[in-house]
């Protein structure tokens, strides 16, 4: 991706990555998120995997760790260090002002440039289709 040269972005990215292999390679990781999204009366969103050559799947990712954000601290919040040193260093990733704003920079952002990649990737584009 292109915005890999910015390390904020870069960091963001590693840590949607490291988010994605925590919850979806451990089912009691993925158990114990459910439990807490469905206290905290959510929909059990799945985290979804930032493909690296895609924006779409940039898009599903963090839109689904940005819905599930106080679901996911919570649940890492309530594992001991001692017990659980990578879900503890995704926790302290989540937990930096940094990290939120690119989420939420991100969150806001992907859902109109995946608009836009849809677009042009169209057979006819039409450039007098495009609004301002």
């Amino acid at each position: 991706m292109y915005y890999a040269k910015i390390p904020a972005m870069k960091k963001t990215d590693n840590l949607l990555e490291k988010i994605y292999e925590y919850y979806k390679y451990s089912c009691p990781n993925t158990a114990s998120l459910t439990v807490v999204q469905t206290a905290f009366k959510e929909a059990p969103l799945p985290i979804k995997q930032a493909k690296h050559h895609r924006w779409l799947s940039h898009e599903a990712a963090d839109t689904s760790i940005a819905k599930s954000y106080q679901s996911i601290v919570v649940d890492l919040e309530k594992k001991s260090i001692t017990d659980d040193p990578v879900g503890n260093g995704i926790l302290k990733e989540l937990k930096k002002t940094q990290t939120l704003r690119c989420l939420l920079f991100l969150a806001d952002t992907l859902p109109i440039v995946s608009t836009l990649s849809k677009f042009f990737q169209g057979e006819k584009v039409n450039l007098g289709q495009v609004k301002m």
